[in-house]
């Protein structure tokens, strides 16, 4: 018999737990896995049928066709012509003798000549062709790296012409490996390679081998699917350029820009510095407004007077009847172009250090007002260190320094800044040779420095102060700022500002020919605009009279409208990579360079930064690496992004060719972010007994020590201390680490200042315009 046990009368009954609601845990294991039949989801519910799914694809298909027709009706009806840029990639090409085969086989195609260049060189010429229900703009480029990149700022698709009856060395130059590296950061349009040379008298061996080595040639250069075309093929590459899909390049796809076709002069004074020009071409991009300002590439930014639209001059339907528009602009809500803002020089206030002569009653000078306001009163550690630093003050008195020691200048890089125009004047003051030697040193010992004997080392690095640590310590970016900095406009999110333009140029492309919007002053007003594809004349006030007759009728005028605000000065900051192998020279902070970004030129003197340290803050550097990318930081006008940035030697005339410094890309806008210098001052020690060290060869006076007391030391092997006291009258100090120091360490102390970049003077901007 099977024995069970009972409980009895006395068994323990626990309470339950006193609970609300069930957990989900106990949920689970209380239903052991099954689902109510109302939470079941239904597997037909995502599964649709045939006629569901062509219904889907259809509706998808008509939204894409409205869209389409939309941005038609905002063209004015017609598409407007490609813009094909013939691009030799030798010395022995002739893009002249393509462009006339090409006419030569459109001989009952309507043709314009533009009155520029009736030639076709350097300037548009305008084919139709019925058959493929196509027009192109063809352009001729030369070897000239400014030419070629002011017309692909502008092509739809880039025809490499090459020429194989010189043999292998002629196919391809140094010259156009430049301009591929260039085009790949401005944006290289869509790209197709032409083999020209092979209807030359060359052996039919010869002209095989020839044939495949530059198509290897252009699929290494331009990518493995490039479509390549020879001497008898002219006419399938028309039509596969008219066919083909171009490539969007995004940053100048948010402006509007046109290839100037033709160009008249308003009659003036001849004496007038200034004239207004009338520019006609295709508007591409984006919508223009009467009230946009508008760049001329190589010449600046003006307002413009008014925008006529008039009937296509090349359209592909002669049947076609467009009447002409004219938008013109309220002269009320013209303004001229400002690049600065009006600043009253009563209001501004200069940093501490822009008087560092401090002169009492008698005219001595003393360094107690600017260690008060420099350093601060709390930075004391006790009341002995405060009678001896009076005392130091007293002594500092009596030596009455002279007036030439007063006035003279307490940093380096301000002494570079004193003697900047005479440099400029001048530029063999430092030659080649030096400035590699002392890129060298800089690599060597970026940041060390020595105290001069002739002047203590509290003037001489006034302008620096002490960091706990570069990363955390804060930095004020609106303390002791530069007078400049006060005419610059100032964003304060540079991502919620462009994020408002690109929205508004969007809305603009979609309303047609009318645009209502809302101004500052919330003013409602409907601006007239001129629409994608219409063939437009501008009225650009204010051009250059100098320009105008160098420039005109000599180069491919490129005409682009600005976004709002992109005609404010301000500090830019973008990444930035030097192009060692095109330019060996040493490249060093705050020298003169020429940045292309986007449609526009600017002189910059670039200020460079290490970018590697993740902070609110920039460390300084003097020379650019050879490899890698740093942060470079200068004034120019307001870019939104995306925008390249290829930077150039300044060139003395324009018969030289450009040399390629750098390439990058705008990052963004500020005039907070904040660049330090750093330098390191180093001792060695010279007694040690534990933790406490007496340091020598770091200051010359006693004086220094005390001003330079608050900063903390460290070590090159990683210790940490302070400075206790001076000893002696040759700067000898006494100074406390956490660690024993071992007597072949050395002893430094960091120190660090805000540095800016330089503004281009007006002589620059005279020189080089």
């Amino acid at each position: 018999m099977q024995h069970s046990h009972k409980a009895g009368a006395l068994k323990q009954v626990n309470k339950s737990h006193k609970q609300s609601k069930a957990s989900k845990r106990s949920i689970k294991l209380k239903s052991g896995g099954r689902v109510e039949a109302g939470e079941k989801m239904s597997m037909k519910m995502n599964i649709q049928n045939r006629k569901d799914r062509a219904n889907n694809s259809k509706q998808m298909r008509d939204n894409k066709r409205k869209t389409l027709m939309e941005k038609k009706k905002a063209g004015a009806g017609s598409a407007f012509p490609s813009i094909v840029a013939l691009i030799p990639m030798g010395e022995n090409v002739d893009t002249r003798a393509l462009l006339k085969q090409i006419l030569d086989m459109s001989s009952d195609c309507p043709v314009r000549y533009s009155p520029l260049g009736a030639d076709g060189i350097a300037q548009p010429v305008t084919v139709v062709f019925p058959k493929s229900k196509s027009r192109m703009t063809f352009v001729c480029c030369t070897q000239n790296l400014e030419n070629v990149l002011d017309v692909c700022k502008v092509a739809d698709c880039c025809v490499f012409v090459c020429n194989t009856a010189d043999g292998e060395e002629a196919v391809m130059n140094a010259q156009t490996d430049l301009v591929l590296t260039c085009l790949r950061t401005q944006g290289l349009p869509t790209s197709i390679g032409f083999i020209g040379g092979m209807a030359s008298g060359m052996a039919p061996k010869m002209k095989t081998a020839m044939k495949k080595y530059a198509t290897r040639l252009m699929q290494t250069e331009l990518g493995a699917d490039v479509k390549i075309f020879d001497d008898e093929h002219v006419e399938p590459m028309l039509r596969c350029i008219s066919d083909m899909a171009l490539q969007v390049i995004h940053w100048r796809q948010m402006r509007p820009y046109l290839l100037a076709e033709e160009i008249d002069i308003l009659p003036c004074d001849a004496s007038a510095p200034t004239r207004d020009l009338i520019v006609r071409g295709y508007l591409h991009g984006s919508a223009l407004s009467t009230y946009d300002f508008v760049h001329l590439t190589g010449e600046g930014s003006h307002p413009i007077r008014g925008i006529r639209v008039v009937p296509d001059p090349s359209p592909l339907k002669r049947a076609h009847d467009a009447t002409e528009r004219l938008v013109e602009a309220d002269p009320a809500r013209l303004r001229p172009v400002e690049e600065e803002c009006a600043v009253d020089p009563s209001t501004v206030e200069a940093p501490h250090w822009a008087q560092p002569v401090v002169e009492d009653g008698t005219g001595v000078m003393n360094t107690e007002a600017v260690w008060r306001e420099v350093v601060g009163d709390e930075l004391y550690e006790d009341e002995e260190d405060r009678r001896a630093h009076e005392q130091l003050m007293a002594l500092d008195a009596e030596a009455n320094l002279s007036d030439s020691d007063a006035d003279m200048d307490f940093d380096a890089e301000d002494y570079e800044d004193f003697n900047r125009q005479r440099k400029l004047a001048n530029p063999k003051v430092q030659s080649d040779e030096q400035r590699v030697e002392e890129e060298a040193e800089y690599f060597d010992a970026p940041d060390e420095v020595e105290v001069p004997l002739d002047q203590p080392a509290r003037y001489r690095f006034i302008k620096y102060r002490g960091l706990q640590s570069f990363r955390s310590s804060p930095w004020d970016p609106k303390e002791n700022l530069p007078v400049e900095y006060a005419s610059l406009v100032e964003v304060e999110n540079y991502g919620a500002l462009q994020k408002h333009v690109a929205e508004e140029a969007d809305e603009r492309n979609t309303v047609g020919e009318e645009w209502t919007h809302e101004l500052e002053d919330g003013t409602i007003v409907r601006d007239g605009l001129a629409t994608i594809g219409s063939f437009i004349e501008v009225h650009v006030m204010g051009v250059s009279a100098a320009w105008v007759a160098q420039h005109a009728a000599a180069q491919p005028v490129l005409l682009s409208g600005l976004l709002p605000y992109e005609e404010k000065l301000t500090v830019m900051h973008s990444t930035f990579q030097r192009s060692s192998s095109w330019s060996p020279a040493p490249l060093k902070s705050r020298d003169l360079l020429v940045a292309h970004l986007g449609f526009r030129r600017v002189l910059i003197h670039p200020l460079f930064g290490d970018s590697g340290i993740r902070c609110d803050k920039l460390k300084y550097m003097k020379y650019v690496p050879p490899t890698g990318f740093v942060t470079c930081s200068f004034y120019a006008p307001l870019c939104f992004r995306p925008c390249p940035l290829l930077a150039f030697k300044p060139r003395q005339n324009n018969a030289e060719t450009l040399t390629l410094v750098g390439l990058g890309a705008v990052t963004k806008a500020s005039a907070d972010d904040v660049v330090l210098k750093k330098i390191v001052l180093t001792g060695t020690p010279f007694k040690v007994r534990r933790k406490i060290a007496t340091v020598r060869h770091m200051f010359v006076d006693p004086k220094d020590v005390l001003w330079f007391k608050p900063v903390e030391l460290h070590t090159k092997l990683g210790c940490v201390g302070h400075i206790r006291e001076p000893l002696g009258t040759h700067g000898y100090m006494k100074c406390i680490f956490n660690e024993q120091v071992v007597m072949n360490d050395e002893v430094r102390l960091a120190l660090y200042k805000r540095v800016y970049p330089h503004k281009c003077t007006e002589e620059e901007k005279q020189a080089f315009f």
